[in-house]
Order: C-alpha cells, then sequence, then structure tokens
C-alpha cells in the first residue's frame, strides 16, 4: 500500500509542529545539570524525570558539596544548577553565594535556580540577593521548570 506524501493526516499544521517541539528544549541533551537536593526521593523523582526530557544530570545532597564539585570542575562541565534551598550542612542561600564569590570560570555567569518549598516574596527576594537567577516552586511542575531553565539558558 502505498501512502500518497500530501496525505492530509500526514500533513500536520505549522502549530501543530510548534507544539511538538515545546514539549522538549532545544538541545537539551547537551546541557549538564547539577541538581542539588538532600532528599533522597526529591532527588530520584527529578533526576528521572530532567533525564526524560533529555538532560544529562548530576546530583549531590547539600550545597558544600555542589561547591565542592562545581569548584573542582573543568569550565563548561555545567551548564545550569538547581538548588534547594534548605538542606543540612549547607543550605542554598550559603551554597550560591559561595559559588558566586569562588576563582571558578563560571562562578559569575553559570545560571542558579533555586527550588524551595517556599513560595513566599521573601524566600523569593532572597534567593535571588544570594546570587540565584530565578526559582521555581515544590513541588516542582517540571513543565514550569523546563521553561525557566530555557530561560535561563538563553539570558
Amino acid at each position: 500500500m502505498k501512502i500518497e506524501e500530501d496525505h492530509p493526516d500526514l500533513i500536520k499544521k505549522p502549530t501543530e509542529r510548534a507544539a511538538v517541539q515545546k514539549q522538549r528544549p532545544m538541545a537539551a541533551d547537551k546541557i549538564k545539570l547539577l541538581l542539588v537536593e538532600d532528599n533522597p526521593l526529591n532527588m530520584e523523582i527529578a533526576q528521572t524525570i530532567l533525564e526524560e526530557k533529555g538532560y544529562l544530570v548530576e546530583c549531590v545532597e547539600n550545597g558544600e558539596e555542589a561547591l565542592k564539585i562545581f569548584m573542582q570542575s573543568e569550565p563548561y562541565t555545567y551548564q545550569l544548577i538547581l538548588m534547594d534551598l534548605q538542606m543540612p550542612v549547607m543550605d542554598g542561600y550559603t551554597a550560591a553565594r559561595e559559588i558566586r564569590d569562588c576563582e571558578h570560570f563560571q562562578a559569575k555567569s553559570i545560571p542558579i535556580i533555586a527550588l524551595t518549598a517556599n513560595a513566599f516574596a521573601e524566600d523569593m527576594a532572597k534567593a535571588l540577593a544570594a546570587g540565584m537567577n530565578d526559582y521555581v516552586s515544590k513541588p516542582i511542575d517540571f513543565n514550569k521548570l523546563t521553561d525557566v531553565i530555557e530561560k535561563c539558558m538563553n539570558q
């Protein structure tokens, strides 16, 4: 059976193509994220969903580990950091400030997105003041997170 190329069921309208393309970030498979999350279940869920969306994800459990691994990394090992705010050892606010103040080549430029259960304006302002670029409230809406990642990567 031969299918004609111009069969109406095979032709997608431009809006349908755009909707399909929007589901996956452009070149997500080339973006490596550092996910900083102390809750093992939250970490596993976030890592799984982000990897399904095409991102490469490396995970650490607290801000101190994030700072250490970032400082020891080669430039552009990570393109973005997802940072929980409330963690033991070193919280996300302190880690973001330390990253911004360190001597790493990307310290001033790498996007840092806060992940927070606190959606209060003062918490969000505190995250931005610590050097984070944006924030996403928990429970995480992964479509919104993808949009925020894309926005930060394009700034």
